[in-house]
């Protein structure tokens, strides 16, 4: 099988005080860790705190093979360390912002701005990986923690002058998912002039704001970022009880009946979960590169995700390596081994393949100046984008998303094909 080792890295003792400050102790017995196999000691390999799940459950390495084990092996495995880790980095951002522009700081802290800026980078990408598997509790409150392509930037601005002039304990539970989340946080780190996105004839408060001094609308923004970084980590570490086998343990709720009839209905949601490959492509890349109907010109710069912190490739980068530890379910079954017990081991070694093929192509773009690169994608450049093919790569950027779309179609036709299993409703009769 083409399992592959994951090495766990150390958390630092700051992560570790600042997990603890944070109040995030109850998301310590989160992860179901692996111990190394014994020949005289076979399985479980793992067992949660409160032993809900039964010692043939966790054997989800050890045949007999069973859909059962191989959800419980992803859920446990895959699926709830990425949220943890997601809630331990939102705990950090908060703590950065806090130490950049906390209410003893007259100003903001610059090296501390920095370090809060590097952090939201982190946090945003575990929160890609953990979207890019997004079912149930991650699903719910998806649109709370990251509302992409939506944000309403002048709004985010309004939000950012009221709370500097009346300064808000915490952030009101009927913000609109565009005027919050990483997104927002995004923009007020990350946005390089310091200017309101508002018309400022239109907004007289806006106009006042823009007259500040830099220093104060610097520390305007901060202050507010620091408001949504705490309702993010609130947010984050209700996810993280979520999926806790300690707590609401939705990797229980995936088998036992609660939040799916059986688990074929489950095994379904944790594929339609994986077509978020498709978005990668389309939305992310496709429209952006002009090579989707969405865009109707050369190219779409305007659309580009991360556009003022070029993080985007590094986050699709990441998306990727997801949906092949879902699918390989690390060192547990996973959906690989569903298809060899179907009788297509073949298609599941093709399918890896072709991600393996398009997570190289897109490793090797994600030092590249996105955003020039893209703009420059007119006349004869647009051409050689819109020929580029995984065999003939004109066009290095557009033959990744010729990679892309080889995956994203094997998936959809042979992977779901061979597990009986439908696409999700809005992607049935997208020919792409």
């Amino acid at each position: 099988m083409y399992k592959t080792r994951l090495k766990l890295k150390t958390m630092t003792a700051l992560s570790l005080a600042v997990l603890m400050t944070m109040s995030l102790s109850a998301c310590d017995a989160f992860l179901n860790k692996p111990a190394p196999k014994s020949s005289d000691q076979p399985g479980p390999r793992a067992a949660s705190e409160q032993n809900l799940f039964s010692q043939e459950d966790l054997q989800y390495d050890q045949a007999p093979f069973s859909e059962r084990k191989m959800l419980i092996n992803i859920g446990l495995n895959v699926l709830a360390p990425a949220v943890k880790t997601f809630a331990v980095e939102t705990s950090m951002l908060s703590y950065r912002l806090d130490q950049a522009c906390g209410d003893s700081q007259r100003s903001v802290d610059r090296a501390a701005w920095s370090d809060a800026v590097e952090q939201w980078q982190k946090t945003m990408i575990a929160y890609h990986k953990v979207d890019t598997t997004s079912i149930g509790p991650t699903l719910e409150r998806a649109a709370l923690l990251y509302a992409w392509p939506y944000l309403n930037k002048c709004s985010v601005d309004l939000a950012v002058m009221t709370h500097a002039k009346t300064p808000a304990i915490g952030l009101a539970s009927s913000t609109a998912p565009n005027l919050r989340g990483l997104g927002a946080v995004e923009y007020l780190l990350t946005e390089p002039t310091l200017k309101s996105a508002c018309h400022l004839r239109a907004q007289p408060l806006a106009a006042e704001w823009s007259n500040a001094e830099e220093s104060q609308r610097r520390l305007d923004r901060c202050r507010y970022a620091r408001v949504l970084a705490q309702d993010l980590q609130n947010q984050a570490q209700s996810l993280a009880q979520a999926w806790n086998p300690s707590q609401q343990n939705f990797t229980k709720s995936m088998v036992d009946g609660t939040a799916y009839p059986d688990v074929a209905k489950a095994t379904n949601a944790l594929t339609d979960a994986l077509f978020s490959l498709m978005n990668v492509k389309d939305q992310r890349l496709g429209r952006v590169l002009g090579l989707h109907k969405d865009c109707g010109k050369d190219a779409c710069p305007e659309s580009i995700e991360h556009r003022d912190s070029e993080l985007a490739l590094k986050a699709y980068s990441q998306r990727l390596r997801q949906i092949r530890e879902v699918f390989m379910g690390r060192e547990g079954f996973g959906l690989d081994d569903l298809l060899t017990t179907k009788g297509h081991a073949d298609v599941a070694r093709r399918f890896i393949e072709l991600l393996d093929q398009a997570q190289r192509s897109l490793d090797a773009e994600t030092q590249s100046p996105w955003l020039a690169r893209v703009e420059a994608l007119q006349g004869t450049e647009a051409e050689a984008c819109k020929a580029s093919t995984s065999t003939d790569r004109r066009q290095p950027l557009c033959a990744v998303h010729a990679d892309l779309r080889e995956a994203a179609s094997y998936l959809k036709i042979q992977v779901l094909t061979a597990l009986a299993l439908r696409q999700p409703p809005s992607y049935q009769g997208d020919n792409d």
